[in-house]
C-alpha cells in the first residue's frame, strides 16, 4: 500500500501533460502484453529433417575377389554395424551389394562426423581376418550427401599407405531414394 501511494505522489510531482502521457504509455504496454499473440513465432528455427546414413556397399581393390566384410560406421560417436539383419554376420563383396539404412540422431552443431572401420574374411580362409580403418573423417553438413570413405589395411596396429577399398554411402532425409 506504501508502494502505491509513493506511485502516486511520484506522478503527483510532474505536470498533467507529463502524466497523461506517462498514463498512456502505461496503458498501451499493458494491453499490447495482453492482447498480443503467443506461442511460436515464424523466426524460431524449425526442427532438423530426419536423417539416415545409407551404407550402399563396399569395393575392394586388389585379390578379394571372394572377401566377406563387416562394417562399423561412426556416426558422432554412435556405432552401426552393416550388416545388422539376424542371422547375416558377414556380406560377401560385389557389385549388387544389400544396401542398408541407419536412423541417426539430430545432427551436432558441426552437422555430421562420420567414419568407417572393417573386418574381411577370404571364404578360403574365414579364420583370416583382416582389418581396414582410415584416420580421417567425412563431414556432413547439409543433405542430402553422397559420397565414398577410403580404407586401408591395419597390420599389427600400423595403418597402411595405400588404398585397399571403399565403403559408398550417403545421408539423406529420404531413405526411400
Amino acid at each position: 500500500m506504501d508502494a502505491l501511494e509513493g506511485l502516486q505522489k511520484f506522478f503527483a510531482s510532474y505536470p498533467a501533460w507529463a502524466r497523461v502521457v506517462a498514463g498512456a504509455g502505461l496503458a498501451t504496454t499493458f494491453f499490447t502484453l495482453l492482447l498480443a499473440p503467443r506461442g511460436v513465432s515464424g523466426t524460431e528455427p524449425k526442427p532438423a529433417e530426419d536423417a539416415w546414413l545409407i551404407v550402399k556397399g563396399v569395393e575392394m581393390y586388389g585379390p578379394y575377389r571372394d572377401a566377406q566384410v563387416k562394417v562399423t560406421a561412426i556416426v558422432n560417436g554412435t556405432e552401426y554395424l552393416y550388416p545388422s539383419v539376424p542371422g547375416v554376420d558377414w556380406l560377401a563383396v560385389g557389385p549388387t551389394m544389400a544396401p542398408q539404412q541407419f536412423k541417426l540422431p539430430r545432427p551436432g552443431p558441426d552437422g555430421y562426423e562420420i567414419r568407417f572401420n572393417m573386418l574381411l574374411r577370404e571364404s578360403a580362409r574365414p579364420e583370416a581376418e583382416r582389418s581396414y580403418t582410415s584416420v580421417k573423417s567425412a563431414f556432413v553438413r547439409s543433405l542430402p550427401f553422397d559420397g565414398g570413405y577410403e580404407l586401408h589395411l591395419v597390420q599389427r596396429g600400423v595403418r597402411g599407405h595405400g588404398v585397399a577399398g571403399k565403403v559408398r554411402f550417403s545421408v539423406t532425409s529420404n531413405p526411400n531414394i
